[in-house]
């Protein structure tokens, strides 16, 4: 890492954080009675600086407002802005730029490369919004530039021009985008990221103009919040940090969850749902056929998500459609608890449907423009949706008593809360003090308040704000029974590719925030449902199952063959771990989602490498690229096609690697004793059902004709235990000094097959517990 230091100028009303950031400084935007828009900026003004111990200010001042920028100096560099209304008139605050850098007057960021090779991380503002590192020349981010999409995704205003670059809360920005396994010669990336989230939103801006720098900005919105004589206002806080840009993502969650009080499920979401089957249709006997069938293979999935379609309009969530749930909500709630499940239910909390009874009847409780009339945040099933005022007390009582009934009286213990941005989306609220987000995170706190500590999962939330309230959150736009949609110019449109992307971009989240969803897997055949053809639903089980979140399925269970049902168990339970993109800011599609995984009887990498493509191709890459050493060498096994590869040094090439293909492989160090190399039970490949290994000598009569003798042998014992029935294999390295006496299952001699050079199947039904003998002499 390069030496790191912070310079300021209060002459010039600038500071420098090197090596990078040159020539910054830090304004605010604000308005009164007196002046429709006015700016406040540090440079250009008279500054007084005030240092005590590693706490810096910087002071200007203008007749209205006094500006003090503030700065952390240390380990971390952690700024924030503080205003004080010293007039007579209230004002309004816009924007505050914690950090603003203008070319024009000097202001440079030192990379080596080119702007037009540089890595942008484009976090997007909620679950379904594109996230990934963009490239900053050309690549694949578009701008359907609808209403829809600009409500949904865009809650700032993006200039046509220049060109700019958008990332809500935080950015990583890499140097060129290159990735070198030679650390000391590497290129440090810049972190930009507000690390308290819940009073403002914030954003990220770089601006370029063909390859010349022109702005970087880094932005907490007061959307126009009311600040009375005498008071002040403060913005959240932004962390700056130099370094590799992985290791800027895990450091910036790690601090974004703690200062937010991140609350991290100590197992995993798991269960199942009736949206992407049914699509709103489903009844309470389908509800209930799939529990049987969750019963019947002993799956272990906790939760039985009812999600939309039970309520008769979005806003009158306790008015049910009889038709499809005659019994009602909450005798279903007690059928799924008596069979021994976690009953779940799907909520739109903050929005109204146009023809809903409570738009019809509470008319003051809808969001308003400055013209008057409610905002439409959504469109569903082709009608309108207004959003909610949450900083209005009668619809906080509201909501209070909306979720009462749902998990006090009906007994809904599991909570989808969904379309959640339409309480942040720009509007005149009832509370002048309450920013977008101070109204949102009122609502999530209600809610919270209200059912405890039952589960929450968000969907369609704003990320940052969530923190702290939910326990697992969506992370990417709607999986689908297509692998692209139709129309491709909407990088958020529901599509099996497009949450794949997001959930390797998002990865480092887990267990951070939240525990991640990648949303529901699909393992269905293409004649029941789906589109999807057998390598994109692999590709779509390899991905969630390193992504080590929540595996909640959405297929009709009792039409689902065992043959697809098979995909499912090897991604239960998931391993709580979450692998790594290790690409991530080479290509706007990471091909590397690589999972290092160790046990007390070895240590062995499991990587999906991803085949985006449309066109069968060769893929090769260096053991250096996956973190692996090149010096020594590897059994590989590839998992989904249930094939030895052989043993690597240095290199892989994986030849005909298919269109929307994931090569899931395991690498194991080659040793010079028997060694469990795999198992075919779960994609973790030893992780989740492996319980433990023993090793041992043993005893057995030889075999010389002329008189009898006694050889020692060695036994490796393999205990297995998983939920449920399945079938499956343990497999073996043997080296070429040692030779296979006898192989057992549950103490039974069992046979077994060679399917490499030394390397030894043994087969076995898997019914929760086994255990797997190999002795060699």
């Amino acid at each position: 890492m390069p030496q790191t230091s912070f310079a300021s100028a209060p002459s010039r009303g600038t500071f420098d954080f090197a090596p990078l950031l040159y020539n910054a400084t830090a304004s605010i935007l604000y308005r009164d009675d007196r002046q429709p828009s006015h700016t406040l900026t540090l440079a250009g003004n008279r500054v007084t600086q005030n240092i005590a111990g590693d706490h810096i200010t910087l002071t200007c001042a203008d007749e209205t407002i006094s500006l003090t920028w503030h700065a952390l100096i240390g380990e971390e560099w952690i700024a924030w802005i503080e205003i004080a209304n010293h007039s007579r008139v209230p004002i309004q605050v816009d924007e505050l730029r914690v950090l603003t850098m203008d070319a024009a007057n000097g202001a440079r960021i030192n990379f080596k490369a080119v702007p037009l090779d540089w890595r942008f991380f484009q976090n997007g503002w909620q679950s379904w919004s594109a996230a990934f590192a963009r490239d900053c020349g050309n690549g694949i981010h578009t701008d359907p530039a609808t209403y829809e999409y600009r409500v949904k995704h865009q809650p700032h205003a993006i200039p046509a021009s220049p060109k700019t670059f958008s990332s809500e809360w935080f950015t990583v920005v890499a140097d060129g985008g290159r990735m070198t396994n030679d650390r000391s010669d590497s290129r440090p990336s810049l972190l930009l990221g507000f690390i308290t989230t819940a009073a403002q939103l914030s954003e990220i801006r770089l601006q370029l103009d063909g390859e010349r720098f022109l702005r970087l900005d880094a932005i907490a919105y007061g959307d126009g919040v009311r600040v009375d004589p005498g008071e002040s206002f403060t913005s959240e806080r932004l962390l700056i940090a130099f370094g590799d840009g992985l290791a800027l993502l895990d450091r910036y969650a790690e601090q974004l969850g703690k200062n937010m009080h991140a609350r991290i499920l100590t197992q995993p979401l798991t269960g199942w749902c009736t949206w992407y089957y049914f699509y709103g249709e489903n009844t309470e006997h389908d509800v209930i056929a799939n529990l049987e069938r969750i019963r019947a293979e002993r799956l272990p999935l906790n939760v039985i998500v009812i999600d939309d379609g039970y309520q008769t309009s979005d806003g009158d969530w306790t008015s049910v459609n009889d038709e499809k749930f005659p019994n009602g909500m909450k005798l279903l709630a007690d059928q799924i608890r008596q069979a021994g499940f976690v009953p779940g239910i799907w909520v739109a909390p903050f929005a109204a449907n146009e023809n809903s009874q409570l738009a019809r009847e509470h008319p003051e409780f809808l969001l308003r423009d400055a013209s008057g009339a409610p905002v439409v945040s959504w469109i569903h099933w082709g009608q309108k949706c207004f959003s909610l005022d949450l900083s209005r007390a009668d619809v906080q009582a509201w909501l209070r008593d909306l979720f009462r009934t749902l998990s006090d009286d009906w007994g809904y213990d599991f909570f989808k809360l969904d379309f959640l941005y339409t309480a942040a989306v720009p509007g005149i609220h009832h509370d002048p003090r309450m920013t977008r987000a101070q109204a949102l995170r009122r609502g999530l706190e209600i809610i919270r308040k209200t059912v405890g500590n039952k589960m929450i999962l968000g969907c369609g939330a704003p990320l940052a704000l969530s923190i702290g309230i939910v326990d697992a959150m969506r992370i990417g736009p709607d999986v689908a029974i297509t692998w692209e949609p139709i129309f491709k110019s909407d990088l958020t449109a529901p599509a099996t590719a497009y949450a794949m992307r997001n959930t390797l971009a998002r990865a480092f989240m887990h267990k951070r925030f939240w525990h991640n969803d990648p949303d529901c897997v699909l393992v269905r055949r293409r004649d029941d449902e789906s589109d999807l053809k057998l390598n994109e639903m692999r590709t779509m089980v390899s991905l969630i199952g390193l992504s080590g979140g929540a595996v909640l399925d959405s297929d009709n269970l009792p039409s689902l063959r065992r043959g697809r049902l098979k995909y499912l168990k090897q991604i239960l339970p998931p391993t709580n771990l979450a692998a790594r993109p290790l690409d991530l800011f080479e290509t706007e599609l990471p091909q590397i989602f690589a999972l290092p995984l160790e046990r007390e009887w070895g240590q062995w990498l499991v990587a999906g490498i991803v085949n985006w493509r449309d066109q069968t191709t060769t893929t090769e890459m260096s053991l250096e690229k996956l973190g692996l050493d090149p010096a020594i060498a590897y059994h590989v096994y590839n998992y989904w096609h249930r094939r030895y590869v052989g043993v690597v040094r240095e290199r892989i090439r994986i030849k005909r690697h298919q269109p929307h293909e994931t090569r899931v492989l395991l690498f194991k160090p080659v040793s010079e004793q028997v060694e469990l190399l795999t198992t075919t039970f779960h994609l973790a490949q030893g992780w989740c059902e492996v319980k433990r290994i023993e090793r041992r000598e043993a005893l057995r009569a030889g075999k010389r004709r002329t008189q009898p003798s006694i050889e020692t042998t060695f036994v490796v014992r393999v205990e297995l235990e998983k939920s449920g029935n399945q079938t499956g294999e343990v497999i073996f390295a043997v080296p070429a000094s040692k030779k296979v006496i006898a192989t057992r299952v549950e103490g039974r001699r069992s046979p077994h097959r060679l399917v490499g050079k030394g390397i030894v199947a043994v087969g076995l039904t898997l019914d929760e517990h086994a255990v797997v003998d190999i002795e060699v002499a």
